[in-house]
């Protein structure tokens, strides 16, 4: 009479703002289908127990969640974890252990490329990046751009070479390409080279924490090229240190926004806010999502197996 479901996330480090809206967006989907009376399994009802684990935004640390929630706590499926880099580690894991996993956030495309147990809710890198060089090209009008990115992040290095590739494919010039590490705190070498390259925009792929100080310390620097960044943008942590006067003017690109008018969207920002009072970011959205998707999965197989869930995710349409 009971389905045990894994989260792995994020819930301390550079991403922990991401990991809670992770954690929200999949309990709110589980109250509501344990409320409604259960998932239908075969003709009758069972609810789901939920086992969450903290993976730290670390490779080591997710490899071993992925572990436990497989083999010890013998979870029918995995949510997680939010970020590529960790969803890469995991990987291996949930495919040795034959469970299905569906990560919400990962959009590095190496994250499912030859496996059959691990899949996404959200789009790729290329997808997202193509945009955001596009929109720089032919809205802003932008001729040149610079490129600064987290190098140990497997998605943030591969927005970035993404970017650059399509806005030179377009005809723009990257005038700066360069990389920083997770734990830096100072970038004003890197951004005094971009001071005398300027860039008509700076296309900065970090986490919320990297890229709220890269603007902050440009914008002291005089630099005065307009900021894009992508999903990892989306939180309020962004704001409250960079200060909304170092951001104005910037623009990322995003799986989600709030103001969605579609009777779905609206109703899911009702119940997350009533919930939890504040409002749901991408990731809560996109982990709402995958607990739904993985409900739906269950129903359709019709049973309790690992294999048969993986088999009607694969199959999952819409």
């Amino acid at each position: 009479g009971e389905i045990k479901l894994g989260v792995s996330a994020p819930l301390t480090g550079l991403l922990a703002t991401i990991g809670q809206s992770q954690v929200n967006g999949v309990l709110l989907a589980v109250e509501e289908a344990n409320k409604a009376g259960g998932v239908i399994v075969g003709g009758t009802r069972a609810t789901i127990r939920t086992i969450v684990e903290d993976d730290e935004n670390r490779t080591d640390s997710c490899a071993a969640v992925f572990k436990k929630l497989a083999q010890m706590d013998r979870v029918l499926a995995i949510i997680g974890s939010a970020g590529s880099t960790c969803t890469l580690a995991g990987g291996p894991v949930a495919e040795a252990a034959g469970v299905p996993t569906i990560s919400p956030w990962a959009t590095n495309p190496r994250v499912t490329e030859g496996r059959r147990f691990v899949f996404r809710a959200c789009y790729l890198d290329p997808f997202q990046s193509g945009v955001a060089a596009s929109y720089a090209y032919h809205e802003l009008g932008a001729r040149t751009a610079a490129c600064i990115f987290g190098v140990a992040d497997d998605a943030n290095v591969s927005m970035a070479e993404a970017f650059r590739d399509m806005f030179q494919r377009l005809g723009g010039k990257i005038v700066c390409y360069e990389g920083f590490r997770e734990e830096d705190k100072d970038f004003t070498p890197i951004l005094a080279k971009m001071r005398v390259a300027k860039p008509d925009v700076v296309y900065s792929t970090g986490a919320y924490m990297n890229t709220a100080l890269i603007v902050r310390q440009a914008r002291d620097l005089g630099i005065g090229s307009v900021f894009m960044g992508g999903d990892g943008w989306d939180s309020p942590k962004l704001i409250e240190i960079a200060g909304a006067r170092a951001l104005e003017g910037s623009i990322f690109t995003n799986h989600y926004c709030t103001d969605i008018a579609t009777p779905e969207a609206e109703a899911f920002v009702a119940k997350y806010e009533a919930k939890y009072r504040s409002m749901p970011d991408a990731c809560a959205a996109l982990s709402y999502d995958c607990a739904r998707l993985i409900i739906h999965a269950i129903e359709k197989a019709g049973k309790l197996d690992r294999n048969a869930v993986r088999d009607a995710l694969a199959a999952t349409e819409g």
